[in-house]
């Protein structure tokens, strides 16, 4: 089995490659297979070996980049809001390349962004996190709100090459989300 993956490799990058260079020029629901495979001189039977349609390629992108930032996220039980941003950035900066291409054809209302704010426990968010006087329909509300917002933070700084560290931008969204409805330090 692992011959088949070393094998598929070579394809897999080639038709990648070919959907990049093609992204930059329309949306990839316009690509058609042939095109695609023209591009990446690959045959199209190779093409369905491993695709139904060019989106699955970045479908695949999107998968392979969830699981890896939620290994990443694995790596401790009790996380706070800025160490979760932290390690999500830290994953995506190594990974660059993947994640712009993905952050590049995904907006905040799209599968990708609802999953990645799904890496974590809600509870632990809902437990410890908003003040006590949100009700839970106020606090999903809120959720939603920073999620949306931390996620664009996210894409602006991978999509612009921002300089500001995986750390401080985990600091950034803390110090930006505890304006007003998160639980006061405690003294």
């Amino acid at each position: 089995m692992a011959g088949n993956k070393e094998k598929a490799y070579p394809a897999k990058k080639k038709l990648t490659d070919a959907l990049v260079k093609l992204m930059q020029k329309k949306a990839v629901g316009e690509i058609t297979v042939s095109e695609l495979c023209r591009l990446a001189s690959v045959n199209r039977s190779t093409f369905y070996r491993y695709y139904g349609c060019p989106r699955d390629i970045l479908t695949e992108k999107e998968k392979n980049l969830l699981d890896g930032m939620q290994n990443s996220l694995k790596t401790e039980k009790s996380i706070s809001l800025s160490g979760q941003v932290e390690q999500i950035c830290r994953y995506l900066k190594k990974n660059q390349k993947d994640a712009v291409l993905v952050f590049q054809h995904n907006s905040p209302d799209s599968h990708f962004a609802q999953n990645l704010f799904r890496l974590r426990k809600h509870e632990q968010v809902h437990d410890s996190f908003f003040r006590k006087e949100y009700d839970e329909k106020e606090q999903e509300l809120l959720l939603a709100f920073l999620a949306g917002g931390i996620y664009h933070m996210i894409r602006h700084w991978l999509m612009h090459d921002v300089p500001e560290t995986p750390e401080e931008m985990g600091q950034f969204a803390e110090k930006a989300a505890g304006r007003g409805w998160l639980e006061e330090e405690k003294v």
